[in-house]
């Protein structure tokens, strides 16, 4: 049977959200999800266009509601963007390794979104070279 974390790139339609000026935008996790046949907007108030794919400045933008969110922020902002997800109606909701925060957790938890955190997103749909290794060493480890 299939993990949580495997499960939740059943999707059909993501908000992947980012901040380029504070981090680069997580193109890997655009491109693998676009290459599964997704539909993917991207969320990032500082840039116009990443990867040749319009961004939208907040998740009101949206032209419809997405089925979940990939949150790809830095530490800092991240409790806020769940807040934001959570504000959007968004149900299920991924925190990229690294960037989740007690405070962010609790609120995720606390509104009874499906989370998935603590890992990297990158090794679920763009599994090639490096990341591919870490996620056969997860699955190893039963951590997948």
């Amino acid at each position: 049977m299939a993990s949580k974390y495997e499960q939740f790139w059943n999707h059909k339609s993501y908000a992947l959200i980012g901040h380029h000026k504070k981090r680069n935008f997580p193109v890997l996790t655009l491109a693998g999800l676009q290459n599964a046949g997704k539909t993917v907007y991207p969320v990032d108030a500082s840039i116009a266009i990443v990867e040749g794919s319009k961004t939208f400045a907040s998740l009101s933008d949206l032209p419809e509601t997405v089925e979940a969110a990939i949150i790809e922020v830095s530490k800092e902002d991240t409790a806020e963007t769940v807040n934001q997800v959570i504000a959007a109606g968004i149900n299920n909701l991924w925190i990229h390794r690294g960037t989740d925060t007690p405070a962010a957790i609790t609120a995720a938890r606390k509104a009874g979104l499906n989370l998935c955190h603590g890992t990297c997103a990158v090794m679920y749909v763009n599994n090639t070279g490096l990341h591919k290794f870490h996620g056969w060493l997860n699955k190893l480890f039963k951590k997948y």
